[in-house]
């Protein structure tokens, strides 16, 4: 009977973060269950053919050092905008490069979305976090200031 006491507290802690997940997994069901994928400014000419270089070398069992397709070869290890060493490129590089991308975006809004449920409970339990939302709490600014205060010239 306590086991099960335990894991009904436990199912209520974690329902947001799992409401929160299914609403993102509906959300963006049509790239995660179709052949669309994520489209926008520099995604196509860009970031695609990068994370295929990148995904591509952490499939084989590589480093992602060198992108030789782009003006004669640059390196990639170094540069930031690849992202070489970040944690879930080699884990997704288990999986087939148009998945992989497919899933790369929802899971950091998922990520994201947990991240600012954690931080809403401590703000709740512990208070952490008053004095930083206190602009958010006051927004009117010099609205609010009392006339005769001193104004320099």
């Amino acid at each position: 009977m306590k086991a099960l006491v335990k894991v009904k507290a436990r199912l209520q802690r974690l329902l947001p973060g799992i409401l929160f997940t299914a609403l993102v997994l509906v959300a963006y069901a049509d790239p995660l269950l179709t052949r669309r994928t994520f489209v926008g400014r520099d995604i196509v000419p860009y970031n695609i053919p990068l994370e295929n270089v990148v995904h591509d070398a952490w499939s084989r069992g590589r480093l992602p050092v060198w992108w030789d397709a782009v003006s004669g070869g640059r390196p990639l290890l170094p540069n930031p905008n690849a992202g070489v060493f970040y944690p879930p490129r080699p884990v997704l590089a288990a999986l087939p490069f148009p998945t992989a991308m497919r899933i790369f975006p929802v899971f950091h809004w998922v990520l994201g979305g947990l991240g600012m449920l954690l931080l809403a409970v401590c703000e709740l339990l512990l208070g952490l976090f008053q004095i930083s939302l206190s602009p958010v709490e006051f927004p009117q600014g010099a609205e609010g200031m009392d006339d005769t205060a001193p104004v320099s010239q």
